[in-house]
């Protein structure tokens, strides 16, 4: 209920916000009487942006004390976790929302099941769905373990993210790759059609998965090799720094 974290903190990803909210209105994919659902919308960071457009927005946020600083800025925040229930709540009082919002909180779900169940539910035919994830090939790849920290319940590849939302009737149609957090994955998602086509951003992302051993358990063991390297080097430098009678 009591949270340090303000998205609003970061310049850069304020400037991400404006940036994402842009876009959809250019795109069109979003005109006033459609109203918009945030999961996470933490101080309303990226909300307060459709304000001006006459959107409507309801945001989901946990923490009391930081849904009290979007509620000030005029946005609907809600104080509870997301689930299938909440979602059916959601459903019978405003219909289905045109988007949803799920930013950097995949990771921090311990049923993770259960939330993608509630995407499922208010997921219409008209809806689209923007979820934005750290990068696991990052982690591999390019020795990002600092990303990895004690909030997080999982890393999510666009495979994994792809074969969950299946199960619901949900089908990842796009990923495109964005640079906040060491480089993201935004997963869009709607409902299974056969009539549209997947974009080719698909394939390709699940390719360098799996083409970078992603998925290959020996490629993970070189890793905990290489971070172990790192650490002990960071370790001996702090050591010599010590020695020498320098201060950290």
């Amino acid at each position: 209920r009591d949270y340090r974290y303000l998205s609003s903190m970061s310049t850069t990803f304020l400037q991400h916000a404006s940036n994402f909210v842009s876009e959809r209105m250019n795109e069109g994919v979003i005109a006033p009487g459609d109203w918009v659902l945030e999961i996470a919308s933490n101080d309303g960071y990226l909300l307060k942006n459709f304000l001006p457009f006459g959107i409507m927005c309801i945001g989901i946020e946990p923490a009391e004390n930081v849904a009290e600083i979007s509620r000030g800025l005029g946005i609907n925040t809600i104080s509870e976790f997301f689930s299938s229930q909440l979602a059916k709540e959601l459903l019978d009082k405003h219909g289905y929302p045109k988007l949803i919002i799920a930013n950097n909180v995949m990771a921090h779900v311990p049923d993770l099941i259960d939330f993608v169940k509630g995407l499922g539910i208010l997921c219409g035919p008209m809806t689209r769905i923007s979820i934005e994830n750290p990068s696991l090939a990052n982690i591999l790849i390019d020795m990002q373990f600092d990303t990895i920290y004690h909030e997080h319940y999982s890393y999510l590849s666009a495979t994994s993210v792809s074969n969950i939302c299946q199960k619901e009737g949900l089908l990842l149609f796009k990923v495109e790759k964005i640079s906040v957090h060491g480089g993201s994955n935004r997963y869009w998602l709607r409902l299974k059609d056969e009539s549209e086509l997947i974009d080719e951003s698909v394939a390709i992302t699940c390719n360098i998965e799996n083409k970078c051993g992603l998925f290959n358990f020996k490629e993970w063991e070189k890793f905990s090799i290489r971070v172990s390297t790192i650490l002990d080097s960071f370790r001996a430098w702090l050591q010599d720094g010590k020695n020498a009678g320098k201060r950290i």
